[in-house]
């Protein structure tokens, strides 16, 4: 079996060391998102049409309004985009589609990049290239007009700046502009630099560090800026972001709370209700909350792995909200052919969760960790637990681990890649880190 091991890892390490390979892989990867789009027809529903309607308002003038009165419910960013798009295009149901195709086609290529700069490796990179290109689940999001795709864009762009070889200051003001606007997509993208530097720091406490971090959440800062004084002038108080944080506690913390999302006890809904004022309302949400966590301490942990089960099982809502939005009336995978691919999705996400596992464990648990800069390949770890804490915190949600896939898809193609150069000696270039498994392409 080892010969035929070896002449498999020899035959697969060459396809994809091969030089065509990136641009056939991203071309494929462009084909089939906008192959989807084409072919599943959805409308904007729920918080999609909330976005959708809101991103014609802004275009036309109105501000971030509904039926005139204005709100911070949800957060700007995206729907901010879509004006954009819309100031060219006019309002476009296939337009707001396509820039998901050209920001789906951006965050394969990113993840591509950042793999290559975690582990120095070209062969590992261009796995996790190949294993995100045909994700099913974030492909099946191309078609929504959702703000998962756009934060996920922002995330990896803002990271991908901050791991630049040489440091320069217009790089980091970059980053920050970026993180910024990716914390008016979702306010969760507040800690993501800091998750980078924290690891920068735990290998070498450096002040230019320091420094840098200071320097990029001061433009982050900057950008976000002009939104909370509006809200500020709007609500007469200080309000980050949205005004949906209270709302969202109460949702994972309430005497009826499952970990999962769903409505909160009849007796804080109606406490929360009977608040006219959005902004009265997300503090009467938070404070009760607050005061269940304070009050059933035991309930609130015990809750913990309910909401694991809900981040982490299921990874079809991509499919879920197409078949919701009418994406599949009418369409030939519609009625059990669409449970095929459900299923066929959810066996890809688990041999990836899989993948992703094994590779933590080989490369990090045993003490051994075969990267040149372990912390550095810890990003993607310390972005996994920052996303998992805050979802702790609130309720977990399959839709809300969309931000981790291009994570999961980097340590499973380091493992793809110490799985092949392990079945034979590896070639390297002049100079290049001796690492057992740092194959990297031809010149």
């Amino acid at each position: 079996m080892r010969p035929r091991l070896a002449g498999a890892g020899r035959v697969c390490g060459r396809i994809v060391l091969a030089p065509r390979f990136v641009p056939l892989c991203l071309v494929a990867a462009l084909v089939v998102r906008l192959c989807w789009v084409l072919a599943v027809e959805t409308r904007p529903i729920d918080d999609f049409s909330w976005y959708f309607d809101r991103a014609i308002d802004l275009a036309a003038g109105r501000g971030l309004t509904v039926h005139g009165v204005p709100t911070a419910y949800w957060p700007v960013g995206y729907p901010l985009l879509l004006a954009g798009l819309f100031l060219l295009t006019g309002p476009s149901l296939l337009a707001a589609k396509l820039l998901n195709v050209v920001l789906g086609l951006g965050i394969v290529w990113l993840s591509y990049r950042i793999a290559k700069r975690l582990f120095a490796s070209e062969l590992a990179a261009r796995m996790a290239l190949l294993l995100l290109a045909f994700h099913p689940n974030q492909i099946a999001y191309t078609s929504l007009t959702a703000s998962e795709t756009p934060f996920l864009f922002l995330m990896l762009l803002g990271c991908l700046i901050l791991l630049r070889r040489k440091h320069r200051l217009r790089d980091d003001c970059l980053a920050g502009v970026v993180f910024g606007l990716g914390c008016l997509t979702k306010p969760t993208m507040l800690f993501v630099p800091a998750v980078f530097f924290v690891l920068s720091l735990a290998t070498r406490l450096r002040w230019a560090t320091v420094a840098r971090g200071l320097v990029v959440y001061g433009a982050l800062g900057l950008v976000i800026l002009p939104w909370s004084v509006r809200n500020h002038e709007v609500f007469g108080r200080p309000v980050f972001i949205v005004t949906s944080g209270g709302i969202n506690l109460l949702i994972g913390n309430n005497p009826v709370a499952t970990g999962g999302y769903g409505p909160a006890d009849p007796v804080s809904e109606a406490a929360v209700e009977a608040e006219k004022d959005e902004g009265a309302r997300e503090i009467v949400a938070r404070t009760i909350a607050l005061r269940h966590i304070r009050e059933h301490p035991w309930r609130t942990i015990g809750l913990v792995p309910f909401r694991l089960w809900h981040l982490y099982a299921k990874d079809v809502e991509g499919f879920y909200w197409n078949e919701l939005a009418g994406g599949a009336e009418g369409w030939p995978l519609a009625g059990r052919p669409m449970l095929l691919v459900k299923l066929l999705a959810e066996l890809y996400y688990l041999a990836l969760l899989a993948m992703f596992a094994a590779g933590i464990f080989s490369f990090y648990l045993n003490g051994r960790v075969p990267f040149p800069r372990p912390f550095r390949s810890a990003l993607g770890l310390g972005l996994v637990a920052h996303f998992t804490l805050v979802m702790m915190l609130l309720f977990g949600s399959s839709r809300l681990h969309f931000p981790l896939v291009p994570c999961f898809a980097w340590y499973a193609g380091a493992w793809l890649a110490a799985r092949v150069t392990a079945t034979e000696p590896v070639r390297q270039r002049a100079g290049s880190p001796a690492h057992a498994w740092s194959w990297s392409a031809p010149s």
